[in-house]
């Protein structure tokens, strides 16, 4: 079994916002895409993580990229639970040893012992976008190489 890795789509979708200092702003599914791209290149399985409320929105992107080897997870967040998005990308991580693409830190899930601070920061993977949009992420040094550099 490959690599796996589990992309925090709405964090991803949504990075623009950061800059702008958190304005009402849609989703930027292109950036989903230049992620999904860039492990594509890998050896690794790609888990996308959305809420179900975004599923038009995904199913739209996957038409157009006319892919089916991404395995699509959608999360229903119930009203009394708004960290619940967080919990299932850190279930599916952990069950699957992957790594977690997304700039959340789960600051709260470390403090309350949901997960542990070390295993999180060797398994998340940070990333930004150039200024024509493309991904780059901070890959760890224990990650698969790039399908091309395999011997």
């Amino acid at each position: 079994m490959s690599e796996a890795v589990h992309l925090d789509a709405m964090t991803v979708a949504y990075s623009i916002r950061w800059g702008r200092g958190m304005d009402k702003a849609p989703p930027e599914w292109d950036r989903l895409k230049s992620a999904i791209e860039y492990f594509r290149a890998y050896d690794v399985e790609i888990h996308i993580h959305v809420p179900a409320w975004a599923r038009k929105s995904i199913e739209s992107l996957f038409e157009a990229l006319d892919d089916d080897s991404v395995s699509l997870h959608y999360i229903y967040i119930p009203r009394s639970d708004k960290e619940w998005d967080d919990k299932d990308l850190l279930a599916w991580a952990l069950l699957t040893n992957g790594y977690i693409v997304s700039n959340d830190t789960m600051q709260s899930h470390i403090e309350n012992g949901s997960i542990n601070q070390d295993w999180f920061s060797i398994r998340r993977i940070p990333y930004h976008f150039t200024n024509t949009g493309e991904f780059r992420p901070k890959v760890p040094t224990d990650f698969p190489l790039p399908l091309e550099e395999e011997e």
